[in-house]
């Protein structure tokens, strides 16, 4: 068939114009021997009129003779259609009603056809497709979005139409439109690749290097990322993986394009105040446990997911420090013996922490043993600051006295004050704004004796104890009290107080 409108071609059973959308009238198709038949009656119907006598002006139906049928009753409509009739008459209305019905039977199918098949209001995928074409040819955008949206209600699997519909919505300017669209089509497996390179391009206009970066680092398409590494920020990568090493280690890190890379070495994330790392500065990590995290930010002030690398360096380069004791319970003190290294430096601790550089008290000749538990951890370091394994001893010293610690110590104090070495048993002295503190928490034996050490210490108003030098002993047997001083080796040496 030919459309009417448009004089295109429409396919068979087709209810609409493919080209231009006009709708085909259904018409009833009829066998050419009814065609005729139908045309015989109207030209019989036509005789009839014109042969027909014209009726006396008087003339009344009562007039009218009709002959009795078989039951003697008076003939009804149907049978004066149904008899054959006697005159002209008869036979014209016969042939008249005839008309009528077959002209009812021919309009009620057709109703009954278009009703039945009538379209849905929206049109065939393919009409409003290829008026949204007709449209976008004459630069009629937003008519063609339009028929778009209703080709895509349609069929919504064709991508062409979604594609075309968003790049028409970035010729009219809604360019949000546009990329939430061709954001549901990335991973089209034909066309998906392209879309993506038009997101990205969009992004890089409007300058949106967060968006960009994210839509990046989510893209499947290996070769979009590559075209736009320098806008994606990837955490750094380490030349070593993290584990157990027996060597000192040099770390470098590694970034996906230009930018700076930051990093901490306690696990805490990095920031703009952490160091920075430079080829030129490689972290070097020593002996201990070691958690480097390290973020990379781009030219463009993308920041990456840090990177984690543990690290435990386990080089041993020095031989831990000897210890004369073990450990174990005591009841009488002993001196505490270390033997390391020729030139490497031993710290020790007394509170159960690790000893190291900043932590600790150097060793520089014996130590009295303290009383009570008490945990010593030893350390030693070489010249390269290179340290030992930790020596770790428990002692218990518990002395079988006589006289007790705390009544030694208040009768060290008074005799200080009968001295005038302090002014009272607060330690007080002349022209000294603090005062003077004396503590007991060592012993040690000289000749067949257990003595207390007690260390002198002035704390000034402020709070701040310092320790003065000055050590006393006191016989745990007798009560006697003694000044001491120390031997190059260590060892206390005792005198009579004075």
């Amino acid at each position: 068939m030919i459309c009417p409108k448009c004089k295109a071609l429409i396919e068979e059973d087709k209810l609409y114009c493919d080209h231009c959308g006009y709708e085909v009238n259904i018409v009833p198709v009829f066998e050419p021997e009814v065609y005729e038949n139908v045309q015989k009656t109207l030209q019989d119907i036509g005789e009839d009129i014109e042969e027909t006598p014209e009726l006396p002006p008087n003339f009344r139906m009562d007039d009218v003779e009709i002959e009795d049928d078989d039951r003697g009753d008076r003939p009804s409509l149907l049978d004066l259609f149904f008899r054959k009739g006697r005159s002209r008459n008869g036979t014209f209305v016969r042939k008249l009603i005839a008309v009528l019905i077959f002209l009812l039977m021919i309009g009620g199918v057709a109703f009954l056809v278009r009703y039945l098949f009538k379209p849905e209001k929206k049109q065939s995928f393919d009409s409003h497709y290829q008026m949204a074409m007709s449209y976008a040819e004459q630069g009629r955008y937003e008519q063609a979005i339009v028929e778009l949206e209703q080709a895509i209600a349609a069929d919504s699997s064709r991508t062409d139409a979604r594609i075309k519909c968003a790049d028409y919505y970035m010729m009219i300017g809604k360019e949000d439109s546009a990329v939430n669209l061709y954001l549901e089509l990335v991973d089209d497996p034909e066309k998906g690749e392209a879309i993506s390179l038009r997101i990205a391009e969009y992004y890089l206009k409007q300058k949106d290097y967060a968006k960009l970066n994210r839509f990046l680092l989510g893209s499947q398409y290996e070769g979009l990322r590559m075209d736009y590494n320098e806008y994606i920020a990837l955490a750094p990568q380490f030349n070593l993986p993290e584990g157990t090493y027996e060597k000192y280690l040099e770390i470098s890190l590694t970034a996906n394009s230009n930018g700076r890379i930051f990093y901490t070495l306690d696990g805490s994330v990095p920031s703009y105040d952490s160091y920075e790392y430079t080829d030129a500065e490689k972290i070097q990590l020593r002996i201990g446990i070691h958690t480097v995290t390290a973020v990379f930010v781009n030219e463009y002030g993308q920041v990456s997911e840090p990177a984690v690398a543990r690290y435990v360096v386990d080089a041993r380069n020095m031989d831990a420090p000897g210890v004369n004791v073990t450990g174990g319970d005591y009841s009488s003190p002993e001196y505490l013996f270390v033997t390391h290294q020729a030139g490497s430096t031993v710290y020790y601790t007394t509170d159960g922490t690790d000893p190291s550089l900043e932590n600790g008290e150097q060793y520089t000749g014996v130590i009295p043993m303290r009383l009570g538990k008490t945990t010593y951890k030893f350390i030693a370091y070489n010249t390269q600051g290179d340290p030992s394994m930790i020596v770790e001893i428990e002692t218990n010293l518990n002395i079988h006295y006589v006289v007790s610690v705390e009544d030694s110590v208040n009768s060290l104090i008074r005799n200080l004050v009968a001295l005038g070495v302090i002014l009272d048993t607060d330690g007080h002295a002349e022209g000294k704004r603090g005062r003077y503190t004396y503590a007991c928490d060592k012993a040690f034996c000289n000749q067949n004796m257990i003595l207390y050490l007690v260390e002198e210490c002035y704390l000034d108003t402020d709070g701040t104890e310092i320790p003065t030098g000055k050590k006393y002993a006191i016989d745990s047997g007798s009560g006697y009290l003694y000044s001491v001083s120390t031997d190059s080796y260590g060892y206390l040496i005792v005198s009579p107080l004075r």
